[in-house]
């Protein structure tokens, strides 16, 4: 896998560090939506990958790979950034 760009990263930690509502686009077209507060590493398939850490919309943990991110949209009004495309 390639590492995703720094300034995307830095998109990443501000959402997690603002805990915003963020509804995820995946790769299987799933939507989820949830508030993160950590990235973190995860293995999947003997390979460590990043990952984002939170709870859904019921409070249920999600930990996402964010290989398998399309498109994050910022939920939370006023916010400091608003969408982030990861596959063009």
């Amino acid at each position: 896998m390639t590492p995703i760009p720094c300034s995307d990263y830095d998109f990443i930690e501000i959402l997690c560090m603002k805990q915003y509502e963020v509804k995820l686009m995946l790769v299987s077209s799933n939507e989820i939506q949830g508030r993160f507060n950590t990235t973190c590493y995860i293995n999947v398939e003997g390979k460590k990958q990043e990952a984002i850490k939170g709870i859904d919309k019921q409070q249920q943990p999600l930990v996402i790979a964010l290989s398998d991110i399309v498109r994050l949209d910022v939920l939370t009004p006023n916010a400091l950034v608003s969408h982030l495309s990861l596959i063009d």
